[in-house]
């Protein structure tokens, strides 16, 4: 009786070692990186422009680099990328583009996604609009707070294929600071809102 007991336990054991040694397969987000356009894997400087013509610099960092998730009693790689548009002129201005994937779940299906968050730190009363666009079967696809629009014109200028978002101050509940996100696959962050409420567009690179 012992002998089968132990069998038992034994057998118990070994399952439980093979579930720990399931090694998941690497995530690449080769999605994202082929929506998003190619100057923005480069040092590069983004002009935008506001509605009487003036020009606001940004500047393009990207952080390329993998990093290890966990599913349960698994690990595994999952490629990553984090684009930042910084304001030289504003240490507090916060545009970030985040891009990656992640095993969900027992039937480990992977959710691919850009995750892009307009915001202000150090001010809380400040708003946050947040752009998120999910890649299913490749394909980008808006979320259910992003409305995908065929054309937009935006400051006298028409984008196509652009995935907005409107945010809205977390205090009050009006539209007056940093309340409107739009990206698109040809030119990426094609305009915002500042903390101002100013929007400002797309215009070129340097």
């Amino acid at each position: 009786m012992k002998k089968i007991i132990f069998g038992l336990l034994l057998t118990i054991l070994m399952v439980a070692c093979n579930k720990e040694q399931v090694v998941l397969p690497d995530l690449m987000i080769e999605e994202v990186k082929s929506f998003l356009p190619m100057f923005y894997f480069e040092a590069n400087t983004l002009v935008y422009t506001n509605e009487l013509g003036e020009e606001k610099k940004l500047n393009l960092k990207l952080n390329d680099a993998p990093i290890i998730h966990s599913n349960k009693n698994n690990t595994y790689n999952a490629d990553q990328i984090h684009i930042e548009l910084i304001d030289p002129e504003n240490e507090n201005f916060k545009l970030d583009l985040l891009g990656t994937a992640q095993y969900l779940g027992d039937d480990a299906s992977v959710s691919t996604t850009l995750i892009s968050t307009l915001t202000e730190v150090n001010n809380p009363d400040a708003g946050t609009t947040l752009n998120m666009i999910r890649f299913v079967d490749g394909m980008p696809q808006a979320t259910s707070f992003v409305v995908l629009r065929a054309a937009i014109q935006l400051n006298n200028t028409t984008f196509f294929g652009v995935f907005s978002a409107i945010g809205s101050d977390i205090v009050q509940g009006d539209f007056h600071s940093y309340s409107e996100l739009n990206i698109n696959a040809e030119f990426g962050v094609v305009a915002f809102r500042d903390e101002n409420n100013e929007l400002w567009v797309f215009d070129r690179m340097e």
